[in-house]
């Protein structure tokens, strides 16, 4: 759908003409190979889960080079441009998918793509999963969708300042990234740690996902607010485009925390079983309040920085519903879990 209706969502984001052409391109390029992504997340998950989470770092290390070596044959070589871009990012992310099968059923000793045999052994644990992940899905595509009516708004600034921002949000993909794994992690922990019946350890688990999220995401905040000029330029060397980038990029940075809260918590919940309320809340705060702040703010003081501070103002409304909701869920999500069988 997604491929076919590719020119109605970059109109949607009010995409500049001059680079409509080659976004088209890349977009449904990008798309042909999504399903890698899914199997590929989906994949490392069952191997976070048995207890390997150092394969999947070294497949997406090997991954990430080879899509840079890629890039540097079918750009710089091949002369392939946006589509060579394109093209790389599929072909390491098959690869990454191939590595991953080769991964599980090595630690298992029988296939993963096993479908019947899968349906027939494992409904209750399908519909347990998709129970609880069905919601963070949706979560995920509702805020990836909102952020077109994002770009919407940061197309109507020049080409240099919708640069700019892009690079930064670049950037701020890749501070977040621990963070996001990291809440992953909190997830796992709860799980196993409610599924051994040691609830005291399972209880804990948002500490610990909070202490090692907020201290590796400071390290990068820091590095990102010292160094935004010279990460900006490794993706531009225009000067507007790194000075719009780093201004970005610095404003984003003490907000971090903010991030780190919401993504925990989120995690912490999901581990119990509980994942429809907190996206719901989480949803209302990174869609509902940030839409209604760029709409107020774009026209009454129409500077980028309206842009900037968007962001953490999602942030900071969808930590704070998400803390008011567990405040409130916290000793019936516990007894629920902790209640003993009959």
């Amino acid at each position: 759908f997604s491929i076919v209706l590719a020119p109605l969502l970059l109109r949607l984001t009010g995409v500049n003409e001059e680079i409509y052409r080659e976004a088209i391109i890349y977009l449904r390029i990008y798309l042909g190979g999504v399903m890698f992504t899914v199997i590929y997340n989906c994949g490392t998950g069952i191997l976070r889960a048995i207890g390997d989470s150092r394969s999947p770092l070294y497949v997406l290390a090997f991954t990430s080079f080879l899509n840079i070596i890629l890039d540097l044959l079918f750009v710089g070589v091949f002369k392939w441009g946006t589509a060579g871009v394109g093209i790389a990012t599929i072909l390491a992310q098959g690869i990454s998918v191939l590595l991953i099968y080769r991964l599980i059923c090595g630690k298992t000793g029988e296939g993963c793509l096993a479908f019947r045999k899968t349906w027939q052994d494992g409904r209750k644990t399908i519909a347990a999963s998709v129970s609880i992940g069905f919601a963070a899905g949706v979560q995920s595509a509702l805020i990836s969708f909102s952020n077109l009516f994002v770009w919407s708004y940061i197309n109507r600034f020049p080409t240099a300042v919708s640069a700019g921002v892009g690079t930064a949000i670049k950037l701020d993909r890749f501070v977040v990234l621990p963070c996001k794994a990291l809440a992953m992690t909190t997830t796992t922990f709860v799980s196993q740690n409610t599924g051994a019946r040691q609830y005291r350890r399972a209880r804990r688990g948002i500490w610990y996902g909070l202490g090692l999220s907020a201290s590796v995401t400071a390290v990068l905040a820091v590095l990102l607010y010292t160094f935004a000029e010279t990460m900006i330029s490794l993706f531009s060397p225009d000067p507007e485009v790194i000075r719009i980038g780093a201004n970005m990029s610095r404003f984003l940075a003490p907000f971090y925390m903010v991030m780190v809260v919401r993504e925990v918590l989120l995690g912490y919940m999901r581990g119990y079983g509980v994942s429809r309320g907190p996206a719901i809340v989480s949803l209302i705060g990174m869609i509902g309040v940030r839409q209604v702040f760029l709409a107020w703010a774009t026209p009454k003081f129409g500077t980028v920085r309206v842009i900037y501070a968007a962001f953490p103002v999602g942030w900071c409304a969808a930590a704070l519903f998400l803390l008011i909701y567990m405040l409130f869920r916290l000793k019936r999500m516990w007894g629920d879990i902790e209640k003993p069988e009959k």
